[in-house]
């Protein structure tokens, strides 16, 4: 008996230690902006025009990260996000992703608007953005009922 207990106790703590190395890929998961509600699509389609980095919150206690670089100008580099991260330190969530740029934009490996669903924990009182490294701010805060 205290063999299968001893077992279980290991497999327990293993899974347990596995959930906290990876809490902070559960803060937000990618979401295809076809896929989404009208409510969301319409509401991010008002900053279509403009490149940016938007938080979208409504009613439902729902927060989206929405990143565009979709909007290029003649004879300029097409912008888009990468190595998107989010981490969560002493109640501040931390968004951190690489802007980069692209000559052709017309690659269809190139994603140059992006959402992501943040499941934003309950103690957070503050979120901070860094776009290279550097800290930055949001375009936007989209507050939706």
């Amino acid at each position: 008996m205290s063999k299968k207990l001893s077992s279980m106790l290991i497999i327990f703590i293993i899974l347990s230690v596995m959930i906290s190395c990876n809490k902070n890929d559960l803060l937000f998961t990618k979401v295809d902006l076809n896929n989404v509600n009208e409510e969301i699509k319409s509401s991010l389609s008002n900053y279509y025009s403009e490149n940016g980095i938007y938080l979208y919150e409504n009613g439902a206690d729902e927060v989206y990260l929405f990143l565009n670089g979709y909007n290029v100008e003649q004879g300029e580099k097409s912008s888009y996000y990468d190595d998107i991260s989010m981490e969560v330190k002493d109640k501040t969530l931390f968004i951190n992703f690489s802007k980069k740029y692209a000559d052709n934009y017309e690659n269809k490996e190139v994603e140059n608007r992006q959402l992501y669903k943040i499941n934003k924990p309950e103690n957070i009182d503050t979120i901070k953005v860094f776009s290279n490294e550097q800290e930055t701010h949001f375009d936007a805060v989209i507050v939706s009922k």
